[in-house]
């Protein structure tokens, strides 16, 4: 073999190395999770970013820039036939991959919501033989448990402060303001409204201030309602959401005075949040699915986007310029993302877009994507989402479970 062969011949066997070790050690864990290709456009932009998968955590939260939150599973091998699933609570830094596991003492069944200041979560927990709802603090596991109605109810939850929290019971309309210690700081009703008609209700927004040892302001709530004599019709004949008419009512309740105030009523909008006395939306027009911002008397003031495909949810930026948002195509009569994106066979979406400059680009697409958030810095991203590949035999033999895998995105560049 003469010296060019051999030069030659070394050139390659460096490529395959190389590759391998792409392969092995940089390609991000991702079978379950789609990057998507882009194609250069006017309004598309292609985003520069990297990826990383967690296996069997159900993420729930940012700590802080570096560490996310959630639930690990665990699964026990029992020799039945039967696999048994327990969650545990860990911290992951997803720079030096270190996982930390965060004891608490009761076996956590639902972790509902984490606290401003990262030190407690409100959540479901096992205890002995018995399952409780309450407030588990991160730094030493001590749980507090609810009493008998909030502990057993189905409750909407929403933290005011890092020590506080606002409850709405729904099956009987009562609301509190507890603090972490269980002390109950205010407390009324919401009772004037048809419960055999209502879908479910979302704590839209909180617009509050501490006085003395209580609260004064305002409360946004939504409440989402059948048509009378249409609980079962769709929205129109040929229609592919296949979902039932639904009408959305925005409502202020007066902490101080225990009253409520009608705000506005909607027919097909289905999300809402209320920041600084402006209403955002998700809603439809016609056969689009449109987001974007309304005054208090439910007026359009300004549209981010709108898309053949329906919006599922949506998280914006620290910074308020860009958002985050998630799209499920029903219609397969069409191929549009926001303009032309090929379907992704009924995959959800992820696509992050620029308010002020206009343009989104695609990042990923995966089965049940949830809890989509944005890192207290905004160069980070996080999202739970099923994984197909982690479907295991839990409860009953042959019932397949899929669990949950968290995946973080980390943008190179956004502008």
């Amino acid at each position: 073999m003469n010296k060019r062969n051999k030069i030659i011949l070394s050139m390659f066997t460096v490529m395959i190395l190389a590759a391998a070790i792409y392969v092995m050690f940089i390609l991000p864990e991702s079978s379950s999770i789609t990057l998507l290709e882009y194609q250069s456009s006017d309004i598309q932009k292609k985003v520069r970013f990297n990826t990383r998968k967690y296996s069997a955590f159900d993420f729930k939260g940012w700590m802080n820039n570096n560490e996310i939150i959630g639930l690990k599973e665990n699964e026990i091998k029992t020799g039945y036939h039967l696999n048994l699933k327990t969650l545990s609570l860990y911290a992951f830094n997803i720079y030096n991959e270190r996982e930390t596991f965060i004891k608490t003492g009761s076996e956590i069944k639902k972790f509902f919501s984490l606290s401003p200041d990262k030190k407690r979560i409100f959540c479901e927990v096992k205890n002995e033989s018995k399952i409780q709802k309450g407030i588990l603090c991160l730094t030493d596991g001590q749980f507090l448990p609810f009493d008998t109605e909030l502990g057993d109810s189905t409750l909407i939850e929403k933290w005011i402060t890092e020590d506080t929290l606002f409850f709405y019971v729904q099956n009987t309309g009562n609301w509190y303001i507890l603090n972490t210690k269980g002390d109950v700081l205010n407390k009324g009703s919401i009772d004037d409204f048809d419960r055999s008609l209502t879908l479910r209700q979302e704590v839209a927004g909180v617009n509050l201030k501490k006085v003395g040892n209580s609260f004064e302001g305002e409360i946004f709530m939504t409440e989402y309602t059948r048509w009378n004599g249409l609980n079962s019709e769709p929205i129109w004949r040929g229609n592919p959401y296949n979902f039932q008419i639904e009408r959305s009512i925005l409502k202020s309740l007066d902490i101080k005075n225990k009253k409520e105030k009608w705000i506005f009523e909607k027919d097909f909008f289905y999300k809402y949040y209320v920041r600084d006395r402006v209403c955002e939306a998700i809603f439809e027009d016609g056969c689009r699915s449109e987001m974007g911002e309304l005054d208090m008397n439910g007026n359009i003031k300004r549209k981010w986007l709108s898309t053949n495909n329906r919006i599922l949810e949506y998280s914006i930026s620290p910074d308020k310029k860009k958002i985050l948002y998630i799209v499920r195509n029903f219609n397969k009569d069409t191929s549009e993302w926001g303009p032309s994106v090929q379907e992704k066979g009924g995959m959800s979406t992820i696509l992050v877009m620029d308010l002020e400059k206009g343009w989104f680009s695609e990042v990923a697409s995966a089965f049940g994507i949830e809890n989509i958030l944005w890192s207290p810095c905004g160069k980070k991203a996080a999202f739970s989402f099923e994984d197909n590949e982690k479907a295991s035999i839990t409860d009953t033999v042959n019932t397949p479970s899929y669990s949950k895998s968290a995946c973080v995105i980390e943008f190179l560049q956004l502008d």
